[in-house]
């Protein structure tokens, strides 16, 4: 029983790691020209329409013997044909998030190492993150599930601390009263991202042992935590932030750095609230990333039919890893980019294709 529960816990912190993370980031600061109530709209909607499919991937799911993941439940379902589509749409959304996130997370190294004065450039802090956490990941779920409830706590404590510090600064007039629509698409393909934490289901599905019943509660309760973050997250940096500096933000080439350095000039008298901001936006991008790269391993190894061996553990990882390193490498300022593409991602994989797979 406490095993079990431990497991469930351990899910929905894995399910709000994935969901918290870049998207909290962007969608402040995408979404600034919308105003806060439009955004609040368009966040209920798209929670509600993720969910609900969240929940046919998890039907289809348990249709099929443990260990499957999306590619072979298109086979099962759609034949070769939805098979050959959800691979090259799984590996898009899953390569366009992990994308986002190396270049948030080598964005976010190099500004510590430059803060702490080592003569490291961004290449290097590129490489030197996706290095650590891919690592993490090696190690497999349960290591993954370990380390993601201790950065999970800690978010917990320094969203509620920094969402505390920043209420001192709030100003009502700041909120967008006008609508501006020019990223209107760009908004809701992030928020759609926002919430594409069903690439986990499968991997959650064999860890809770089939439980249908445990299963949908996780889902349901696990995406509505989030759900409420967005919202007060969405309005508190909105109110202290200018609509005009959000902007420009999104329109950077650093958008952590950038939000980081903001919050820092609002927080400039207290050291403890700037390094406060520091370890929530570091951590944001951490939890997401062995999310998402967690996703990806067991994608491929599904997908190609490989045994864990060590070498053939090896050459999923490689597959996993080198290609995004290289794109981030070529283009660092890949963040909002990354989002947007996995936003159309995820119209296709994860709210077509489990219709299309459960009333197929």
């Amino acid at each position: 029983m406490y095993k079990m529960l431990s497991r469930i816990i351990g899910c929905v912190f894995l399910i709000i790691g994935v969901t918290i993370g870049g998207g909290l980031l962007a969608l402040p600061t995408i979404t600034a020209g919308l105003g806060i109530i439009v955004s609040s709209i368009l966040l209920f909607i798209i929670w509600t329409i993720m969910t609900y499919s969240s929940l046919l991937i998890l039907e289809v799911n348990l249709q099929l013997p443990k260990n499957n993941n999306l590619i072979s439940m298109a086979r099962h379902s759609l034949g070769y044909a939805g098979e050959i589509i959800c691979w090259l749409s799984y590996l898009l959304l899953l390569y366009c998030l992990l994308c986002a996130y190396i270049a948030g997370g080598g964005d976010l190294f190099h500004n510590l190492f430059q803060s702490v004065h080592l003569p490291i450039n961004l290449t290097f802090s590129i490489i030197i993150f996706v290095m650590i956490f891919a690592m993490i990941v090696w190690q497999g779920i349960k290591v993954v599930d370990n380390i993601n409830r201790i950065f999970m706590i800690i978010k917990l404590l320094t969203y509620i601390l920094l969402l505390f510090a920043i209420t001192r600064h709030i100003h009502f007039n700041y909120l967008q009263t006008q609508v501006h629509y020019n990223n209107l698409l760009s908004s809701i393909m992030i928020i759609i991202t926002s919430f594409g934490y069903g690439i986990i289901i499968p991997s959650m599905q064999t860890y809770l042992k089939n439980d249908v019943k445990i299963l949908r509660k996780v889902i349901i309760g696990g995406s509505f935590i989030p759900l409420i973050f967005y919202f007060i997250w969405i309005f508190c940096i909105q109110a202290t932030i200018k609509t005009k500096t959000l902007i420009n933000i999104s329109n950077s080439n650093q958008v952590t750095a950038e939000l980081m350095r903001t919050l820092n000039a609002i927080n400039n008298e207290n050291h403890w609230l700037i390094s406060l901001s520091h370890v929530f936006i570091i951590i944001c991008i951490f939890t997401a990333f062995l999310g998402v790269s967690l996703s990806l391993t067991d994608f491929l190894t599904d997908g190609l039919k490989l045994q864990k061996t060590f070498l053939k553990k090896l050459l999923i990882f490689i597959l996993a890893f080198l290609p995004a390193l290289l794109i981030v490498m070529l283009k660092p300022s890949m963040f909002i980019l990354g989002l947007q593409y996995a936003g159309i991602c995820c119209v296709i994989i994860l709210i077509a294709f489990p219709a299309l797979m459960a009333f197929y």
